[in-house]
């Protein structure tokens, strides 16, 4: 696979309520009264039920009430509930960011200036206030952020997408407007995997955004990403039927586009979770849903690395998939989920379907390695701490969680790896990445991204 595009671990699209349910309890319907913040209806339900409830990303009432900007349900929350504020979704996003995708700078003031939360808090992919509030458009927290508090507005996550990146996402054209004209950021402006403005808006569905790219700014929607990616993928990575169909009819764009690893719109989707679209680029445009990519990478496996278990679910009882498939390399849905940082498909697949967390790809690499070159944390300490794993594992070539961190370009994870106790790098391997990282083929597109 090519590169990800992390920008949905944290934008409201990718918010979506499980319909699961502890003990009764809807878990959609708890947590939209968060956001509604309706005391009323919170109130009849026990804290233990409110404290289990989370969404199919982490995220809990407490996000769920800053998102919606209600102080005194956060208040409720923490002093007689007692939850915990400083909560944060699988991504690493908490309250701050959750507040600055709402709009909610009340909110937002009393978090940074009453609960001493870091307002220039970074979730795991380096997105702070600034992006957030630019995906979903909020200009005033953008100057507030901007001129009260002194965040820079050309701030970049870790795969160098910047507010333009994100407010194309969301579709926010007079945001884009404003940062353009106003602020002179560049339009042009691309991530560190070569995606601009069109990939961005293609992923979030955006048509009347891209209409105006390239009818007024005169962009090229034929833009591909450096490893080959157009909006034909970036838009069924994002499960954008709309867009596809219009992309394909319209713009005559070619539904069967491959990226350079061999990655097509149905594998992108698989990732994204999106059957609708698997479903109707099988039945209806003749798309294989058995493609592979050139490592032999499989739906399956970017299902996992996407932690998309009902689309697993899915390809194995509807239509006749194996779990336990591995691509080229030995690679297998274990060490895919590992890299996506999915600790909940990680139980499923071993507890439930028989898988091996040990399993090692044909190279030596473990879930370890895979998890550190994902940038999860959370999923290392699990392996660590309750599954027996060292996190001083290394592949065939000498090369270490440190390394693999490293490449991903992870600091601060490769900071607390360093940290943990790890023996000396042996003398005859100075130069194992550069021997080692040729069979490190497990790269996976997903935006910012």
């Amino acid at each position: 696979m090519s590169h990800r595009i992390i920008i949905n671990s944290i934008l409201p699209a990718a918010l979506i309520l499980s319909l699961s349910a502890y003990s009764g309890v809807s878990v959609a319907g708890l947590l939209a009264w968060c956001k509604k913040g309706n005391l009323t209806e919170l109130e009849k339900y026990s804290v233990e039920d409110m404290k289990n409830v989370k969404d199919n990303h982490g995220a809990n009432a407490v996000l769920y009430a800053a998102w919606g900007g209600h102080q005194g349900v956060l208040e409720w929350l923490t002093d007689t509930k007692g939850f915990d504020l400083k909560h944060q979704n699988n991504a690493g996003s908490n309250a701050v960011l959750y507040a600055a995708l709402g709009g909610q700078q009340e909110v937002l003031e009393w978090l940074t200036d009453t609960k001493k939360l870091d307002l220039k808090h970074r979730d795991n992919h380096g997105s702070n206030a600034v992006l957030c509030a630019a995906c979903e458009g909020h200009q005033g927290v953008l100057e507030w952020l901007a001129d009260t508090k002194e965040l820079d507005l050309k701030y970049q996550n870790n795969h160098g997408a910047n507010a333009v990146l994100y407010a194309a996402r969301g579709g926010q054209q007079r945001v884009l407007e404003w940062l353009a004209d106003t602020k002179k950021l560049d339009l042009n402006h691309r991530d560190n995997h070569g995606a601009n403005v069109v990939l961005y808006a293609a992923l979030g569905g955006q048509q009347e955004l891209l209409e105006w790219l390239a009818d007024t700014k005169g962009f090229d929607l034929k833009h591909q990403n450096n490893a080959g990616a157009n909006a034909v993928l970036y838009a069924a990575r994002g499960g954008q039927q709309r867009v596809l169909e219009w992309l394909a009819d319209t713009k005559k764009y070619d539904l069967t586009h491959w990226d350079t690893a061999g990655a097509n719109a149905v594998l992108y989707a698989a990732m994204g979770g999106h059957q609708g679209v698997l479903e109707w680029l099988t039945d209806t445009k003749g798309c294989d849903l058995a493609h592979r990519d050139n490592h032999g990478s499989s739906a399956v496996l970017y299902a996992a690395q996407g932690g998309k278990q009902r689309i697993l679910k899915w390809l194995a009882d509807t239509k006749g998939f194996n779990l336990k498939y591995q691509n080229n390399i030995g690679a297998n849905a274990v060490l895919f989920a590992a890299r996506g940082g999915h600790q909940g498909i990680l139980e499923w697949l071993a507890d439930t379907k028989g898988l091996d967390l040990k399993h090692q790809n044909n190279e030596g690499a473990n879930a370890v390695l895979h998890a550190a070159r994902g940038g999860h944390q959370k999923v290392l300490k699990w392996l660590a701490d309750r599954k027996g794993f060292d996190l001083t594992h290394r592949d065939n070539h000498g090369i270490n969680a440190v390394l693999y961190a490293d490449k991903g370009g992870h600091r601060i994870l490769k900071e607390w790896l360093q940290k943990q106790a790890q023996p000396k790098r042996k003398k005859h391997l100075p130069d194992a990445w550069d021997r080692g990282v040729k069979y490190y083929k497990m790269e996976t597109f997903s935006g910012t991204g």
